[in-house]
């Protein structure tokens, strides 16, 4: 509950020693801890840290791991809400594939977030974010707008070509919830209501799809 300069530093070596201690996987991917504990200890300075600014520092870390399991969460500093939008890495860009956000709509793309172009912030934002791939690295650096400190300024551009600025206030967690963490929800089964009939749709995400059983049954009919 308190930071200051030597928790975050205490931080860092923690995770370090867990790393090189219990992470399995280096050869597999580069062994760059030690070089990256310097950096991070260098980007913390010799100043008292905002909690903001050592989790962002420690998430610069643990991106090291290249591994999508490694997240860095603030149990002190809580979301008020959150922008419930499922967000989908099309040409380099964020475009909302599905959304509860009022006033945004599928097939919008994220031009902006609070003034700072979104390529920019992508930028910023995955070059501290731990993925296997690039994609995934994406899909955790998306998280930092979707669970909301305080409002948020969205800029968005439609399929049309129009843009506009949004000033987004935060809505319920829940929210964000419902949306989901797939590009859709839709079960196994025909795809006859798009105009392909012949066409047999198999969802294996986990929020769909809970047993293998259902999946061989999907694949039986299919």
């Amino acid at each position: 509950p308190v930071t200051d300069l030597g928790t975050g530093r205490a931080a860092l070596v923690a995770a370090h020693g867990a790393m090189r201690t219990f992470f399995p996987y280096f050869g597999v991917v580069p062994d760059v801890i030690d070089d990256r504990l310097v950096e991070t200890m260098n980007t913390l300075g010799k100043t008292t840290p905002d909690r903001l600014t050592l989790r962002n520092v420690l998430r610069r870390f643990a991106g090291a791991l290249e591994d999508s399991h490694t997240l860095v969460r603030d149990y002190v500093t809580k979301p008020v809400g959150s922008f419930p939008s499922y967000l989908e890495w099309i040409n380099g860009e964020a475009v909302v594939r599905q959304t509860l956000a009022v006033g945004v709509n599928p097939g919008d793309t994220l031009t902006s977030i609070d003034g700072v172009a979104a390529s920019q912030w992508y930028a910023t934002e995955m070059a501290r974010s731990s993925g296997a791939t690039e994609a995934y690295r994406f899909v955790v650096a998306s998280y930092e707008v979707q669970r909301l400190l305080k409002p948020v300024a969205l800029g968005f551009r439609d399929p049309d070509g129009m843009t506009k600025t949004l000033q987004f206030q935060p809505q319920p967690l829940a929210d964000f919830a419902a949306v989901g963490f797939t590009p859709t929800l839709r079960g196994a089964g025909w795809l006859t209501d798009l105009g392909a009939p012949n066409l047999y749709y198999i969802n294996l995400t986990s929020e769909v799809l809970f047993d293998i059983n259902d999946f061989n049954i999907a694949l039986t009919e299919a």
